[in-house]
Parts: C-alpha cells; structure tokens; sequence
C-alpha cells in the first residue's frame, strides 16, 4: 500500500492504472485496458475482470463529517470524484 500511495502521489492515477507499479521486483498491474482486437482471449477475460464501482458520500476528514458526494474507483482506486450541488433558485 505505501509503493502504490508513493507511485500515485509521484505518476498520478492515469499512469499508474496503464503502467502498473513494481514492489520488490514484481510487477502489479492495477488495471487490464480494452485489448486493441480479440486474438488473444486472456485479454479479453483481463478487461472484463476489472470491477468498477462507485460511492456516495464517501468521509475523506475523519476529524469532521465531510464527504465527497460522489466517488468514481476502477479495482479499489479513486479515479474521479464530485461534488454535487442543488440547482439554485
């Protein structure tokens, strides 16, 4: 956990999912991206094996109640977040 925190603070999220990240030289891969055809069918399995998932109302400040409204992870990795107003009137 402290190689991946270290790898998204230093390459950001995007790099990190296409690239992987290395811990005691093995490598990790975080996420399978869409192969380019369907020749090779354990790429195909790969990419449908990625789960994503969202939360509502996900606590960031444990010393507060504040959430993000709206959180976005592909394999357990926050990938976009939102904040979601009331139209004014």
């Amino acid at each position: 956990m402290q190689r991946l925190a270290s790898e998204l603070d230093k390459r950001g999220t995007v790099d990190v999912l296409h690239n992987g990240v290395v811990d005691r030289n093995v490598k990790i891969r975080l996420a399978y991206f869409k192969p380019a055809h369907g020749m090779t069918p354990e790429s195909v399995e790969q990419n449908r094996a990625n789960v994503l998932t969202m939360n509502r109302q996900l606590p960031f400040d444990p010393d507060s109640n504040q959430t993000i409204d709206l959180t976005l992870f592909v394999n357990g990795i926050a990938v976009a977040v939102a904040e979601i107003k009331n139209p004014c009137r």
